[in-house]
């Protein structure tokens, strides 16, 4: 695996986990005061109608292997460097795309044991930002989340 290859394929970790965060902390956001936990165990396929839903659906595709819905997560400015970069692989596998986005995923994923949401911020109605501490792989990220056609994508993840 190349170090590019390393670095996406950690970046969609962090990003599907950050997603389950701001999936819960909106579902809960009333009751939200610091700091949340939220193990890997809790993660289901929600759907994409709010940040929330959306981030859910992409931690729990991530831990199972579901690369078609992981790639449906992410806007097309994120998908597009992903399909370039793993296109060749893919198909030197003999694989479909989705197949080898699953497989990277699910390598990271295994050392994911959950995350804890360290902010959210509400940028306006079509995107949000959370910030995240991410359990097992131990980095900070901030995860753009942005409403495509109706449904919530991961846009963007900046790690700090």
């Amino acid at each position: 695996m190349t170090g590019k290859t390393k670095k996406a394929v950690a970046v969609v970790a962090v990003m599907l986990a950050a997603c389950l965060a701001l999936l819960e902390l909106m579902r809960h956001e009333h009751r939200y005061k610091g700091p949340s936990h939220f193990p890997k165990a809790t993660w289901v396929s929600a759907g994409s109608a709010d940040p929330l839903s959306a981030l859910e659906t992409a931690c729990w595709a991530g831990v199972h292997g579901d690369g078609k819905t992981m790639l449906a997560s992410l806007t097309p400015d994120m998908q597009a460097p992903l399909q370039k970069a793993w296109a060749k692989a893919a198909k030197a596998q003999g694989i479909t795309l989705e197949d080898f986005f699953a497989s990277r995923a699910q390598g990271v994923f295994q050392w994911v044991l959950g995350f804890r949401v360290l902010d959210l911020q509400a940028l306006n109605d079509h995107e949000a930002l959370v910030h995240v501490y991410i359990q097992g792989l131990w980095h900070k990220a901030t995860f753009k989340m942005r409403k495509v056609d109706g449904e919530w994508k991961v846009a963007d993840v900046k790690w700090r």
